[in-house]
């Protein structure tokens, strides 16, 4: 990332609200669990090939639109957890925090985990 480079999405807002409504519906409405780092956060999913071809897929769009984040995709062997680690530079933690972590709920309470978090722990 280049240090003009703005954070901010390139998609329009109609093309921004579509691509969230679908990651809500599929992929994020299947975090397990959704830890807080200094520098971002790690969404976890259970290790399964279709979850893994929704991450690379996830990453492949989020990349295009948002170049200044940055990706990590850690998968373990089963059965551990499959995970997102979303970050990047200054600013980039606010906007994951107010475009991504809303996307998430807590398995089985129904709520979204970003309104009810301990410290370090969505």
């Amino acid at each position: 990332m280049t240090p003009s480079q703005p954070i901010a999405c390139s998609l329009t807002s109609p093309e921004l609200r579509q691509r969230l409504d679908h990651l809500r519906t599929t992929l994020f409405a299947e975090t397990r669990a959704l830890q807080e780092d200094a520098s971002g956060f790690t969404f976890r999913f259970e290790n399964t090939d279709a979850h893994v071809d929704a991450l690379m897929e996830v990453v492949r769009l989020e990349r295009q639109c948002c170049p200044f984040l940055h990706f990590q995709i850690d998968i373990a062997p089963e059965p551990a957890t499959l995970s997102l680690h979303l970050g990047g530079a200054d600013g980039a933690r606010a906007f994951i925090l107010s475009t991504f972590v809303p996307l998430t709920r807590v398995p089985g309470d129904g709520q979204n985990i970003a309104n009810d978090r301990p410290e370090g722990f969505l």
